[in-house]
C-alpha cells in the first residue's frame, strides 16, 4: 500500500513538473518576434499584472497596442511612465501605444527620446520604421529597416521583421528586395527541413516577375483622362468603373481601403488577364464574415478603352457572395497621375500634376482644402469628431461613416445599440450616435455614425 502511495505521489509530482515546465517554456519575447501578439496577451492576461516584471508588462502593453487595443492599455502605459526612469524599451512601448491611437506627433517624440537613450534600441527602431512608412518617407524607412537587419542578424529571420520588410519594400515598390526576402525565407525553411515551401517559392517567382516592370503606371501619357462611374444599382456604391473584355462588362470598385492595391474577385476576369500566380493568402474583406482564402497575383496590364494600367500586383480572392464586385482597385496606388474621385460629377479623373494645378486655379479658394496624406495602402487624414482630434481612414469602399467603438466609449459619446444585415444575410450588431465631424473647413453635420462591433 505504501509503495502504491509512493508511486501515486511520484506520478503527481511528475505531472505537476510537466505542467510547470510547459508554463515556463512559453517565452513572451520569442512570441513577440514571431508576431504572435495574441499569444503574448493571452499568456500574460492569466497572471496578476502587478506581479509581472517590467519587461513582461511592456510586452503586454505593446502587443495589445499592435492588436488595436491601444485605448484599453493607455492607462496602464501611463502608470508605467509615472515615477520610473524612462528606458528606451519603455519609451518604445509608449510610442507604439501612441501610434496605435493615431497620435503620430506623440509617437515620434517618444521614438526620438528612446533612440537618444539607446541609438541601437531594436524596438525603438521597429517603431521608427513603422512611423516612417505612415509618414510616407519610404526611402528613409528602407535605411532604418536595413539597419535593424544588419545590427540584429538574429532578429532578421523572425516573422515580425520579415513582415515589416515586406511592408517597407512594398511601400517603396522595391520588388527585387521583396524577392530576396522570400528567397532567404525559402532557404531558411529548406535548411530546417520544414514543409511546405512551395508557397514561398511561388512568392519569390512572382516578385521576380514583378521586378521587371514599374508598378501601377498609367498609359498613354495624355494630360487628362476621364472615366465615368458606372450607374449604381440598388445597394451598391457609386464609385465603380467598368472594364470590358470578351464582350463582358466587369465592375471595378475604386476602394482606397484595399491594402493590397488590386484584387480580382471574378474567376472569368482572372482567366482573361491570366496573371502570374503567387503563394496562398488568407484575409478579411470589409464587413464580410471570416477569413477568405486566395493567392497573390501579378498582371502585366489592365487595358481600358481610354488608358491602360500596367504592373498590377495584388491578390485573387473569390467573391464572398454573388453580388460582390468583380475586382477592386485602390486608386491611391496609381503612380504617375493625380487621381480625382469626383463624386459630384460621377467620374474618375486622371491628370498630370501640371494639368491638375491648372484646373485647381479655376476653383474658388474657399471651396477647396489641402491636407497632408498619411499612410501606405490606406489613406489617413486628420479630422475633428465630437470636438476631439482623430485620425480618419478615408475608405471609398465603405458604405457609411464609422468610428472605432473604443474611441467612442473613451470619449464618452452617447451610443444606441442597433443591428443591421450584410449582403451575405448575416446579422451584425453595432452602435449608433450623432456627432459633428469636420475635415478642415468642411463639416458633416447630423450624420449617423456607425460603430461596428462584435456584440
Amino acid at each position: 500500500m505504501e509503495t502504491k502511495r509512493l508511486w501515486l505521489g511520484a506520478a503527481f509530482l511528475a505531472i505537476l513538473f510537466l505542467c510547470l515546465a510547459g508554463e515556463e517554456e512559453f517565452d513572451p519575447e520569442k512570441a513577440y518576434w514571431d508576431a504572435d501578439f495574441s499569444a503574448v496577451i493571452g499568456h500574460l492576461d492569466k497572471q496578476d499584472f502587478k506581479r509581472l516584471t517590467l519587461e513582461q508588462k511592456l510586452f503586454w502593453v505593446e502587443c495589445s497596442a499592435r492588436m488595436t487595443k491601444g485605448f484599453a492599455v493607455e492607462e496602464a502605459m501611463r502608470g508605467l511612465l509615472n515615477g520610473k526612469p524612462h528606458s528606451s524599451a519603455l519609451l518604445a512601448a509608449a510610442a507604439t501605444v501612441e501610434f496605435s491611437l493615431g497620435r503620430t506627433r506623440e509617437a515620434e517624440r517618444a521614438i526620438e527620446s528612446a533612440l537618444s537613450k539607446d541609438p541601437v534600441s531594436e524596438r525603438a527602431v521597429l517603431a521608427k520604421v513603422a512611423l516612417l512608412i505612415h509618414q510616407r518617407h519610404f526611402a528613409e524607412a528602407e535605411v532604418w529597416y536595413e539597419k535593424l537587419a544588419r545590427l540584429w542578424p538574429e532578429r532578421r529571420d523572425t516573422d515580425l521583421v520579415f513582415r515589416l520588410g515586406l511592408r517597407v519594400y512594398s511601400a517603396s515598390q522595391n520588388m527585387q528586395k521583396i524577392q530576396k526576402l522570400y528567397e532567404r525565407r525559402l532557404k531558411k525553411r529548406l535548411e530546417a527541413e520544414k514543409t511546405p515551401a512551395d508557397e514561398l517559392l511561388a512568392q519569390a517567382r512572382l516578385f521576380h516577375e514583378a521586378a521587371k516592370t514599374r508598378l501601377f503606371r498609367i498609359t498613354p501619357l495624355t494630360s487628362e483622362v476621364i472615366i465615368p462611374f458606372s450607374k449604381a444599382r440598388a445597394g451598391t456604391l457609386a464609385n465603380v468603373i467598368s472594364f470590358e473584355a470578351r464582350d463582358t462588362m466587369f465592375a471595378l470598385l475604386l476602394d482606397t481601403g484595399n491594402l493590397a492595391g488590386w484584387t480580382i474577385h471574378n474567376p472569368e476576369l482572372l482567366d482573361i488577364l491570366k496573371p502570374k500566380r503567387g503563394g496562398r493568402v488568407l484575409l478579411e474583406i470589409g464587413t464580410q464574415p471570416g477569413l477568405l482564402e486566395g493567392y497573390s497575383v501579378f498582371a502585366r496590364k489592365l487595358d481600358f478603352q481610354k488608358l491602360a494600367i500596367s504592373g498590377l500586383i495584388g491578390l485573387y480572392v473569390p467573391k464572398p457572395h454573388p453580388d460582390f464586385y468583380d475586382a477592386t482597385l485602390n486608386p491611391s496606388f496609381l503612380q504617375n497621375r493625380v487621381v480625382t474621385l469626383d463624386f459630384a460629377g460621377g467620374q474618375l479623373i486622371l491628370r498630370t500634376k501640371e494639368e491638375f494645378e491648372l484646373d485647381l486655379k479655376s476653383v474658388p479658394p474657399e471651396k477647396t482644402a489641402r491636407f497632408p496624406w498619411q499612410g501606405f495602402g490606406h489613406v489617413f487624414l486628420p479630422v475633428v469628431c465630437g470636438g476631439q482630434e482623430a485620425l480618419a481612414l478615408i475608405e471609398t469602399g465603405a458604405e457609411d461613416i464609422s468610428l472605432r467603438l473604443d474611441f467612442a466609449q473613451q470619449r464618452g459619446f452617447r451610443l444606441r445599440a442597433r443591428t443591421r444585415y450584410l449582403a451575405s444575410g448575416e446579422e451584425v450588431a453595432y452602435h449608433e450616435t450623432q456627432q459633428r465631424l469636420s475635415l478642415g473647413p468642411f463639416v458633416f453635420i447630423h450624420r449617423k455614425l456607425l460603430f461596428c462591433c462584435a456584440g
